[in-house]
Order: structure tokens, then C-alpha cells, then sequence
């Protein structure tokens, strides 16, 4: 529990470089909350502008790696860096529905690169209900995978039949469920129990409250008040220098801080936690204050390493390459907000990320798509368009005796590289005789083989049109194995290979 708490002062601490307890910092994380206790339902339109030059940036990495003894490696291949050289620019445009009262949203997103527009679709997230992406996406995936040419101009995918094909799956299944309660081990109905009945109204006070009573006295003096609203400004060097402050400030107010935070927490947790864990938690602060010597001498290793890092030429002069500002006012019936994050090597800026975006209050509520398939279900459409266009040539087959979990890996053989399928399966096998064996079923499902069982004389065929091929398979535990020569008997070539205590075999047809 102890290490947690110490987390959470750890995020106190970064959240806190950035505002303090100044006459124009209290006002500005009011501004906030009144904004979030306003307009818990809203809708945010707005747009972000990326321009990066990855050359540069892979040249920063290196410059700081070599600067801490590490090793200049490259993280962006030699092609890459050919078909994106110099500067490029994307452009997200979204608009979002927020839905805190039910804490469900809603992000519709689209994309341009170079004049051509990918849209995104819708993108959903609900606490009680999943969260569900619009099939669009899958289609505008592989329409950006073709324009970067991460799939060959000459591969079958690339056609217009897998395109047309493709299409035509996405329109039958709107959108795709790709995380729902149950993935949690609960159920809707439960999660909807946990939901504050009155709002986060009382948890965004608290938050404030949490800044105003545990960092008075500490400013970061980077936010300005401005007419109708705030402005931000920080540079990579300030920040590092407020985040040394900040750590002495927490070292000489610790029941302060301590007091502020468990204010916080126990705050958060009461709306779906049980009182003994949250007695749990009390427990634990009047411990960590019982005994703060200890995380004092934290905290000053900390600040200590941070210093440090500071006094680096090159890391101090990655810092003074990192600048932000941000305004933020009301506007009308809402507000905006302007951000932009820059990144300069030697008086070159190499990254920068600017948006524009307004906030106004909604009454349109959140409602999760019905008609939708799940992962699984999604990945099933995917394969089968795989198979159809990329046929299955092999399987490559790999364990380790040494290792006890008796599990293989499986690796699917195709004509070309797949796209969206994976062809890696981990199966369970067993020895007999020496000799590995598989689960028959399964390794013939992932060879696409269909399987047939033959009740009176208890034996496995394998079934090629009209011909049935006899597999000799042992019975395990209520489960047939077959072993890899096995499927000699099905036209499968088997070639075996032994490299350092790994056994691999490959079957090709």
C-alpha cells in the first residue's frame, strides 16, 4: 500500500509542475472545475497538426543515448526515413461527445495526409458498456497501409478484388466490440451500480481542493491570467527546475501533502469501494507519516538524481529544446482551447504537435452502437479473407523440450506476408515415445485441414474433397494427438531442424 501512496505522490508531483497555489493558479484550476461541473454533457470539436522530421528526431535519440552510455541504435528503418525525408504533416480533425454523468464518449475522427482524407468513424468508450470502434477504421487501416506502401503494389491485397472484398465485410458488421465488461470479469449492470448516482460533481471539487490545501504556498508561475481566461507558457528547462522545487516543497510539508492527497483519494474511492479498503488506505497514510523519514530519504534520492540529470550538457540541452504554451478562455457558451508542444536541435524545430479546439455544453446523450461483432468474431471475417487470397502453404512449428510448460509455437506459411491476420498460436503438446504429438483437431483447423471422426472404429480422417485420408492419432485425456509425421499421411512435407536445445519443423504442402 505503501508504494501505491508513494506513486500517487509521484503523480502529484508531475501534475503540480504545472500549477501551484498562485492567485492566477487557483483561478485557473477553478475556471476547470466550474467547466467540468457545468458541462457534463459536451461536445468538443477541434483539430491537432503533427509535423515531425524523423530523420532529426532519430538523430535527438541518439545524441541523448550516447550522452548516458548507451548505444546509438536505430529505431527508424533506412526505408522509412527514404519515403518520409524532411518534414511531413498530418492533420486530425474530431469532434467529441462527453457523457461524464454516464462516463461514456464519443470521438469521430479523421485524418489528412498530403490533401487525402482517411476517416476514422466513430470510436466509443463507456465505463458500464465497452468500448466499440466503427468498422470504417479497419477500412481506412488498410487503405493508409497501400498509400505508405507498407503493403506492395504488386501484393494481392493491394487489389481491387481483396479491396472490394474487404469493403463489403467492414458494411455488414457496423462496428467492432474490442473491450466489454465481461473481458473485466463483470457485468454492465454491475459497473452501472459503481456510477455515482449524483455526478463527479463532488470528485472534481475535491480535486481542487486536493491542489489548493496540499501546494499552498508553492507556484509554478507558469499560468498568466489573460482577458476571459489563462495563459500557460513552459520551457523543458523550467519545468525540470519546478520539478526540483517541487520535490523540496513536498520533503518540508509532508503532512501537508500527505493530509491533501488521502483527502483526494478517499474521495474517489467512495463511490465504489468497499469502507474496509478505504480504511486500508487511511491506515496507511498515518503509517507513512508515522514513518516519513523513510520516504524523505526518497525524495532527496530523487531530487538528488534529478539534479543531476540537469548539470548534463546533453540532456539539459534536450530540455532547453521542449517549449509549450496553451490559452484557454471563455468563449460564448463554452470555451477554447489553443496548445502547441515544440521540439528544436540546434535551432531546428524537429517535432511539433499544435491544436484548436471548443467546448460546449451538450445535452445529446452518449448511446453505445448495438449492431456490433466482437474481436474474435472480427478476426474469423479477417482470416477468411486471408485464406481466400493468401492461401495457407505451411505451418512452422517450434518448442523447447527444456522449457516445462509444454507449450509449442505455430506460425502460419503463406504465400505472402499476412495483413491483418496472425498466424501465431501457442498449442499445448504432449511426448510419447520421445516423439512430440499435437492436438490434432487444432493444428489441423490452423492448416485449415477439416477434420472428421469416425464414432464406430474411433479414428480421425482428414477430408479433401471427396477423399477421406486415415490420420493415426492417440487418444490423450479425451483429446486425439497426432504426431507431426503424422500429417505426412495428409501431402504435407515435414522438415525437422534442432538449434541450440530449440526444435523447429516445418510442413509444407
Amino acid at each position: 500500500m505503501k508504494r501505491k501512496i508513494a506513486a500517487i505522490l509521484c503523480s502529484v508531483m508531475c501534475l503540480g509542475v504545472f500549477t501551484g497555489c498562485s492567485t492566477d493558479e487557483l483561478s485557473y484550476l477553478q475556471m476547470s472545475v466550474d467547466m467540468m461541473q457545468n458541462m457534463e454533457q459536451s461536445e468538443t470539436k477541434g483539430s491537432v497538426t503533427v509535423a515531425l522530421d524523423l530523420a532529426e528526431i532519430q538523430r535527438f535519440v541518439h545524441t541523448l543515448a550516447v550522452s548516458q552510455g548507451a548505444s546509438a541504435q536505430n529505431f527508424i528503418s533506412e526505408d522509412v526515413l527514404e519515403k518520409w525525408h524532411g518534414t511531413q504533416k498530418v492533420q486530425l480533425n474530431y469532434t467529441m461527445q462527453m457523457d461524464m454523468e454516464k462516463m461514456a464518449y464519443v470521438f469521430d475522427v479523421d485524418a489528412v495526409y498530403e490533401g487525402k482524407t482517411y476517416s476514422f468513424g466513430n470510436w466509443y468508450y463507456s465505463m458500464t458498456e465497452g468500448i466499440y470502434i466503427s468498422a470504417e477504421t479497419v477500412g481506412s487501416v488498410h487503405q493508409l497501409m497501400k498509400d505508405f506502401d507498407m503493403i506492395p503494389a504488386d501484393s494481392v491485397f493491394a487489389g481491387e478484388e481483396y479491396t472490394k472484398d474487404l469493403q463489403a465485410m467492414l458494411k455488414q458488421n457496423e462496428y467492432i466490440c474490442v473491450f466489454s465488461p465481461e473481458d473485466m470479469g463483470m457485468t454492465a449492470e454491475e459497473l452501472k451500480a459503481q456510477m455515482p448516482k449524483d455526478g463527479f460533481k463532488e470528485l472534481y471539487q475535491a480535486a481542487f481542493d486536493m491542489y489548493r490545501e496540499g501546494l499552498s504556498g508553492f507556484s509554478s508561475d507558469l499560468i498568466t491570467k489573460t482577458e476571459n481566461g489563462y495563459h500557460i507558457e513552459a520551457d523543458g528547462t523550467k519545468v525540470g527546475q519546478l520539478f526540483v522545487s517541487l520535490l523540496d516543497y513536498i520533503a518540508k510539508n509532508p503532512d501537508q501533502v500527505l493530509d491533501s492527497v488521502e483527502n483526494y483519494l478517499v474521495a474517489a474511492m467512495k463511490y465504489n469501494t468497499p469502507q474496509d479498503s478505504i480504511n486500508d488506505l487511511q491506515d496507511a497514510f498515518a503509517e507513512m507519516k508515522e514513518n516519513w523519514n523513510e520516504t524523505s530519504v526518497l525524495i532527496h534520492s530523487i531530487k538528488t538524481a534529478v539534479e543531476g540529470a540537469l548539470g548534463q550538457e546533453a540532456i539539459a540541452k534536450a530540455l532547453s529544446g521542449f517549449h509549450y504554451s496553451a490559452d484557454i478562455k471563455k468563449a460564448n457558451d463554452g470555451y477554447a482551447l489553443a496548445e502547441a508542444y515544440t521540439l528544436t536541435q540546434d535551432n531546428k524545430e524537429i517535432l511539433s504537435i499544435t491544436s484548436k479546439s471548443t467546448t460546449k455544453s451538450g445535452k445529446q446523450a452518449v448511446v453505445v452502437p448495438q449492431n456490433s461483432i466482437d474481436m474474435e468474431q472480427m478476426k474469423d471475417k479477417l482470416d477468411q479473407l486471408e485464406d481466400k487470397y493468401n492461401p495457407i502453404t505451411g505451418l512452422s512449428i517450434t518448442w523447447t523440450p527444456a522449457d516445462e510448460s509444454m507449450i509449442a509455437w505455430t506460425d502460419l506459411q503463406r504465400m505472402e506476408d499476412e495483413v491483418f491476420s496472425s498466424g501465431i498460436d501457442a498449442l499445448e503438446y504432449v511426448v510419447m515415445d520421445g516423439r512430440i504429438y499435437l492436438p490434432l483437431r487444432t493444428t489441423c483447423d490452423i492448416l485449415g485441414e477439416n477434420v472428421v471422426w469416425d464414432k464406430e472404429s474411433r479414428t480421425a480422417f482428414v477430408k479433401q474433397g471427396d477423399n477421406r485420408i486415415r490420420l493415426d492419432s492417440r487418444l490423450v485425456d479425451g483429446t486425439s494427438y497426432i504426431g507431426v509425421r503424422g500429417l505426412e499421411a495428409a501431402g504435407y512435407a515435414v522438415d525437422y531442424s534442432k538449434e541450440d536445445g530449440v526444435h523447429t519443423v516445418v510442413l509444407s504442402k
